[in-house]
């Protein structure tokens, strides 16, 4: 639904005098980029995509690399990382039709009595169809729909995402996706920011302030978009 915003958006800017059509495109960072290929997917019209800090891999399994970091950053044991993502994984497996209600349940049960209960992501996913509709959503077939030049870009310090898991799944299907450059950018996080401490990088309250700043995130975003569209 979201892309098809990101579409009608297109539509109304192609019609608006002084903007040239043919350079019009997508960007969007986290969920944002995921969002981006897929309105690149449904609009083959777009000059470009641009998807920053956007998982290449299922919801439930960002999330899990996600929820690990958080507790680990916030200095939990192992021991407590591995029964967050056991709680978390047997819920997903429920929502994907593989395990029991009653395992899902008993699940977050155990979980509910953690005081890390609220840091793990997990109320709510049970009954909650989006969440399924999340799961089962491959970006890489959405990406293999689209012929839009497509910049894909990561953090190196990404703490929300898996990249090297990303970069691995592209990498072995890079043949399906010829319209597509990937590249990294060295100490950014996943606003692309630099020398934010982890603590920070976590807290949902702080990125709704973050904005980016490492240069060479602009001068990759920049060439990249001069090489596609021109200046």
């Amino acid at each position: 639904m979201l892309a098809d915003d990101a579409v009608a958006a297109f539509a109304r800017l192609s019609r608006e005098p002084g903007i040239d059509p043919a350079r019009i495109g997508f960007w969007g960072l986290s969920q944002g980029g995921w969002l981006t290929i897929l309105a690149a997917a449904k609009e083959q019209r777009a000059a470009f995509a641009i998807a920053a800090s956007a998982p290449m891999a299922a919801a439930d399994v960002q999330m899990n690399f996600a929820v690990a970091n958080i507790l680990r950053i916030r200095g939990q044991p192992l021991s407590v990382i591995d029964r967050a993502i056991r709680a978390r994984t047997i819920v997903d497996e429920y929502a994907r039709g593989r395990r029991s209600r009653a395992e899902a349940e008993a699940a977050e049960a155990d979980a509910k009595t953690a005081p890390w209960y609220d840091q793990i992501w997990l109320r709510g996913n049970i009954d909650d169809p989006e969440w399924r509709r999340q799961i089962s959503a491959d970006p890489l077939r959405a990406l293999e729909r689209s012929r839009v030049p497509t910049l894909i870009l990561f953090g190196q310090k990404d703490p929300w995402v898996p990249v090297a898991g990303s970069i691995a799944s592209l990498r072995s299907s890079a043949s399906r996706f010829p319209q597509v450059t990937v590249r990294v950018i060295d100490n950014a996080d996943h606003a692309m920011m630099m020398d934010v401490p982890p603590i920070r990088q976590i807290d949902t309250r702080f990125a709704t302030r973050a904005a980016p700043n490492a240069p060479a995130y602009f001068a990759l975003l920049g060439a990249w978009l001069e090489s596609v569209v021109g200046e």
